[in-house]
Order: structure tokens, then sequence, then C-alpha cells
């Protein structure tokens, strides 16, 4: 309702505006043609089409003004440039404000947002992608979640199921009408005997589920 009161009182005000701007036009035409007599001369029809390169244009030529190069930092010289890249190629586990740091020690006085810029890249050892992860893995993945069953008499039943990756294989399950997070740490143990404790559960374990996992063996680990 507010939208639809905003709109109609704006369109009130609209059409009670339009006698003032018609007398305004005419007003306006009339001053024009006493000083300029001959400006029906000047007049050209021209295409929507027209219009719009035109306001593009300039929309193009007034950004180009606005983000014209100006006057900003003094470049950094050279002299400053090669410590910041020396320390950070010989110190390459050092960051930007411990080189920083030590710089001003050397007595070079630069910004640390200008020794950030300037350190060396230092490239990272290529990592397993999570692709290569699953496929070193599936044998050991499982998945497990819940989901609701509405029954004849409309209750709920909540149901915990334990899949495996690598032959979607149910491993196990269990219903219930009130779950809790004691009970869900419960059927993950249920799920997994002694025997099978290296398998990887890829589950969303809460704070509240795995304070249960804290108080089982060392042996028995969630991953989430």
């Amino acid at each position: 309702m507010p939208c639809a009161i905003n709109f109609w009182s704006s369109t009130a005000r609209t059409r009670n505006n339009d006698s003032g701007c018609r007398l305004q036009v005419v007003f306006f035409g009339f001053w024009h043609s006493r000083i300029w007599p001959e400006w029906r001369s000047a007049l050209r029809i021209v295409k929507s089409e027209i219009v719009i390169a035109w306001h593009g244009k300039g929309f193009r030529l007034y950004w180009s003004w606005k983000s014209r190069p100006r006057k900003g930092r003094p470049p950094v010289s050279t002299e400053v440039r090669e410590p910041i890249r020396r320390v950070s190629a010989a110190n390459p586990r050092w960051s930007a404000p411990r080189t920083h740091g030590e710089l001003g020690k050397l007595g070079i006085k630069v910004s640390e947002t200008t020794v950030a810029k300037y350190m060396l890249r230092h490239r990272n050892p290529p990592s397993q992608t999570w692709r290569t992860f699953l496929t070193n893995h599936i044998k050991d993945l499982v998945s497990a979640d819940c989901f609701v069953v509405p029954t004849a008499t409309f209750r709920l039943l909540f149901v915990f199921v334990t899949l495996s990756h690598d032959r979607r294989r149910r491993v196990h399950f269990a219903v219930t009408r009130h779950p809790s997070a004691e009970w869900t740490a419960q059927q993950l143990l249920q799920a997994f005997p002694w025997m099978r404790l290296r398998v990887f559960c890829c589950a969303t374990a809460t704070a509240i589920t795995a304070k249960y996992f804290a108080k089982r063996p060392p042996c028995w680990a969630s991953r989430k």
C-alpha cells in the first residue's frame, strides 16, 4: 500500500503542476519569439535514433573527461623498489608489515601499501583439486544427511541416512520423531563400527554435534 499511495500522490502532484508548466512554456515561447523572430529557421527534425546516439557520444566524452589522468602520488624511485624486491626475494615467508619494518630499520621511508605493491609474488606449490581428492578417496567416502517424511496422521518422521560414495550403497539409516545432536552422533557411531573407523564422513557437523565426538577415543574423528 505505501508504494501505491506514493504513486498516486506523485501522479496527483504531476497533474496539478501541468497547468503551471504549460504557462511557463507559453511565456518562454512568447519571450523567445520577441527576442529572436527567426528561431523557427534553426529547428531541425531528427530521428530518435540520432538523439540516442548523440546522448551516448556525450556520455562517453563526459566519462573520458571524468577519468582523465591527473596528478597523483609521485612515482616510486628505483632506489626504493629494488630494496623491497631484494628483501622479499630473500625472505619469501615475510609479509608486507614485517618487510616494511625491516626497511624502516635500514632507513628507507616508504608506506606499507607501497611495500605490498612492489613485493615479489612467490608461486605456491600446486595442490590437488577437489576432483582429485574425490577420485583418490572415493572408496573411503560416505555422506550423511537427514530428511523429513510426513505420515498419514500429519506427523513428521526424521530419517537419518548414510550412503557410500563408491557404489551409492546404503550404509545405515534410522528413524525418530524427536531428533537431537546426541542421537545423530550415536547414529554415526553405529554406522561405522570399530573395524571401519578410517572411513571419512562428509557431513555438516555443527558445534553441538561435535562436542559428543570430543568424548570419544581419538581414533574416531569426523571430517566436516
